[in-house]
């Protein structure tokens, strides 16, 4: 018997879901419906998780389009020969680049251009061996490092001008809430990494089975604490103690002299797998006091450690002052990846005292040293799988922003009113950052939109 016809032309078969068997493998995992688009499905795409068919492409199977200017998967990045020396920091200051103005500061590198060139393989193998060799780091440190360091002693030995930050009570409770997912979340998933760690981190070596040292001791020590036996909290305790020590120790004292990519790689992954210990030992300190070692002492280690990974570089060259001054080149995408992982951490730590401080009821003061920092990047940068990808959506989200620098987190906060400067001067100056923050809004990913909701329902409280 044929089966009905409903009143739009489908039959009931034709509207259940996609077979498990020509599902994608994360979508099968999870008993989740699978829309079968290739390369990748649109829940593997949302999530930033790789995405595998194990099943050939059908005749007819659905390809996604490219929204945006795209280059073809036989392309690869290969850096200029010779290696670029690693450029002098002391060229520009953190008040150059603050007090400049929306077209980027009065400072002109001329980096050399980005290469692209045919390639034999899969372009797609440059996620997890974008840290396999040793090329020289291209970045830049516009931070007063000493700011940063000092933060936290400053509360209890310097007095203080710094604006200070109310939060309300909602606000807190977001970013606490928001920031104490990272470790399940993690723990859950090793592909479901915090939205400070960048894919690539995760997925070094040829086989992409390594990451570094300290981020798998991390991962290996919150699974324990996950998993701990009863009567094993004094081991579970002194294990990350001595994990917690050793990243102190991994992190040297001169990081202004790293050049090579693995050496900031391996100094932004003990500043985070240290942020998450201590993110996991101040939730165990509230709810398993007996199993954390969590103290004051850990964000002040903190913004050592931060002060340290800032000095040794946070901004590319070609990020500086917009396409405007550097021609139109593009960053090296590896240094671009160091440069931006290390912003959105250094962000988290600042946070994580701000919800410290709100819950221990002590002041916090608006992080003035981080003013020159540029916000979260575009997400369609951050979620590159490629460096052909990547050079590609730089150059879209370029021409998006006409050639100006980006958005610079100091543009969040308060505007401050000058009595130097005309009414109608400072109006259009107000008109021009709203604007550029919408165009911010547009890209973002969401912990830029994370950022966003707490600097404006505090700001503007």
């Amino acid at each position: 018997m044929d089966q009905p016809i409903s009143s739009h032309g489908s039959t009931s078969a034709q509207r259940t879901s996609a077979p498990r068997k020509k599902a994608c493998q994360g979508c099968t995992v999870a008993r989740a419906r699978c829309d079968l688009v290739r390369p990748s499905c649109s829940r593997c795409l949302d999530r930033h998780i790789h995405c595998e068919y194990l099943a050939p492409a059908a005749a007819g199977a659905r390809l996604r389009k490219a929204s945006r200017p795209s280059a073809a998967s036989h392309l690869a990045y290969t850096s200029p020969a010779p290696t670029p020396t690693r450029p002098s920091t002391s060229a520009v200051t953190s008040s150059e680049i603050a007090s400049t103005s929306y077209n980027g500061p009065a400072f002109s590198p001329t980096p050399p251009t980005s290469s692209l060139v045919r390639q034999d393989g899969n372009a797609n193998d440059a996620l997890g061996a974008a840290f396999d060799d040793n090329t020289t780091a291209m970045l830049l440190a516009p931070l007063d490092v000493s700011h940063i360091r000092d933060r936290w002693l400053d509360y209890y030995f310097t007095p203080t001008t710094k604006q200070i930050k109310e939060y309300p009570a909602r606000v807190a409770a977001l970013m606490a809430k928001t920031m104490a997912s990272y470790s399940p979340m993690w723990i859950r998933s090793q592909a479901h990494s915090p939205p400070f760690i960048h894919p690539a981190q995760l997925q070094l070596g040829a086989h992409h089975k390594n990451m570094p040292e300290p981020l798998a001791n991390c991962l290996s020590l919150l699974r324990l604490c996950q998993n701990a036996a009863p009567g094993s909290h004094d081991l579970v305790r002194e294990s990350i103690h001595r994990e917690m020590e050793r990243l102190v120790a991994s992190v040297g004292a001169d990081t202004q002299n790293m050049q090579t990519l693995q050496q900031h790689l391996m100094c932004l992954s003990a500043l985070q797998a240290y942020f998450l210990l201590s993110l996991h030992s101040y939730r165990l300190y509230k709810t398993q006091p007996d199993i954390a070692v969590f103290g004051p002492d850990n964000i002040a280690t903190l913004h050592d450690l931060a002060s340290k990974v800032s000095a040794a570089g946070v901004l590319c060259p070609e990020e500086v002052g917009g396409a405007s001054l550097t021609g139109g080149a593009v960053p090296h995408w590896e240094s671009w990846i160091i440069a931006e992982a290390k912003r959105r951490t250094i962000f988290c730590v600042y946070m994580f005292e701000d919800v410290y401080n709100y819950e221990n009821h002590c002041t916090t003061y608006l992080a003035e040293e981080l003013a020159p920092l540029l916000a979260p990047s575009s997400k369609w940068l951050w979620q590159a799988r490629d460096r052909a990808s990547f050079e590609a959506e730089y150059a879209h989200w370029t021409r998006a922003w006409s050639g100006q620098r980006g958005l610079a987190i100091s543009e969040l906060w308060p505007q401050v009113v000058s009595d130097k400067l005309d009414e109608a001067i400072q109006t259009l100056r107000k008109q021009e950052t709203e604007e550029r923050i919408a165009r911010w809004t547009e890209d973002v990913d969401e912990f830029g939109m994370f950022l966003l909701a707490v600097c404006t329902t505090t700001h503007n409280s």
